[in-house]
């Protein structure tokens, strides 16, 4: 079986009333099967949901793996965050639709990983390949189906717990709780032990839910519109070569063209020299400049993305005031907007990587379109 691997998470972005079925008593736990009596929300939410157990969960935070066009998610253990090392090997996999697992990497493996990451021209294919990899040599800690009939996971888990149905679905819980004894290094072994001994926290976690369909133009839409609503009339921050930015920045251009991305973010790297292509054609009274939202923190990553990518324009770090800023508008990275003279958003903002076959024009052309509106 081909295994399909991605690296983003993505969380919830419809709001619906919630309602709920089949939730028993928690003495259910433990009696006739782990799930006997789960509760399974009979709507998606955005809002609020249950996990199995009966146990209201906050879908807004940060903590939660949420995949809602399958249906179900879970609450990642705070183990998992205290141990950094260790967790780096945890990577999320898609062998099917409608299928997640968790494997623990190995180190080797994670190694073509990262240097597939630093490649600005990595394809899916590229990455497909080494997440194939990842499967056939890694450890398979746990997966979450919801499917039509029995859940495929016999293969590669030791246990497949049914979780219930919903919908005419049948949700399905499998995982390997078994230490090796042999053929993982040191580390592997600790990231084994360390999810193993999480996997008790995991199932208690799972929130379960009918299969949602994704708008993502309503998606973009809603992301975007927040994101006009930002405000950098007045700042005061520095560069990635320490000098001092302020609004002023703006002052001397009709427009102003601002990329917000991150060091982590694939596709903001992968688009950074279509941008510069495009600073470099500029009439004289439009600019671009980016702000790396973690910068701060990543400093000496950022720096080396820049100088690979041939960046020649300004590259914000944002101190903690823009900081807030950002994680009150900015709900995706890349996003891209156009601001006037005095720093006030212009037009609507783009969502994303433009899906162009010039990049570098289409920017441009949106740079262009700010101007005459302006």
């Amino acid at each position: 079986m081909k295994r399909k691997g991605i690296t983003g998470i993505l969380l919830s972005v419809m709001l619906t009333t919630m309602l709920l079925a089949g939730c028993g008593k928690q003495a259910g736990y433990g009696g006739e099967g782990h799930f006997k009596d789960a509760c399974l929300n009979k709507t998606y939410s955005d809002e609020e949901m249950l996990n199995v157990k009966g146990e209201k969960v906050d879908i807004s935070s940060p903590e939660l793996f949420l995949i809602q066009q399958y249906g179900f998610g879970f609450s990642i253990p705070n183990s998992w965050n205290e141990k950094s090392d260790a967790t780096e090997l945890l990577k999320a996999n898609y062998p099917e639709d409608g299928k997640c697992a968790i494997l623990i990497s190995t180190e080797a493996v994670q190694a073509e990983f990262d240097a597939l990451y630093d490649k600005m021209d990595a394809t899916s294919e590229d990455y497909d390949a080494v997440y194939q990899k990842m499967w056939d040599t890694g450890y398979a800690l746990f997966g979450i189906c919801c499917t039509d009939g029995e859940s495929g996971f016999e293969e590669d888990f030791s246990s497949v717990e049914k979780i219930g149905t919903l919908e005419g679905k049948n949700y399905y819980f499998a995982y390997n709780d078994e230490l090796p004894k042999e053929g993982y290094t040191e580390k592997e072994f600790q990231a084994i032990e360390l999810g193993i001994g999480a996997l008790d926290e995991i199932r208690d976690g799972l929130i379960i839910f009918p299969e949602t369909e994704i708008d993502y133009e309503a998606q973009d839409k809603e992301m975007a519109d927040k994101a006009s609503e930002i405000d950098l009339s007045s700042f005061a921050v520095t560069d990635l070569n320490g000098n001092a930015v302020s609004q002023d920045i703006f002052k001397d251009y009709d427009v102003t063209m601002i990329n917000v991305w991150a060091t982590w973010c694939n596709p903001c790297r992968r688009e950074l020299p279509d941008i510069q292509a495009a600073y470099e054609k500029l009439p004289t009274n439009a600019n671009i400049i980016s702000i790396c939202d973690d910068a701060g923190q990543e400093t000496e990553l950022a720096a080396q993305i820049i100088e690979k990518t041939g960046v020649q324009y300004a590259v914000l770090v944002p101190d903690d005031a823009m900081d807030e800023l950002l994680q009150e508008f900015i709900s995706a990275f890349p996003t891209t907007f156009l601001v006037d003279k005095e720093g006030n958003v212009i037009g609507q903002p783009i969502i994303g990587v433009p899906q162009a076959d010039d990049v570098t024009q289409y920017y441009l052309d949106y740079i262009e379109s700010g101007l005459e509106n302006n």
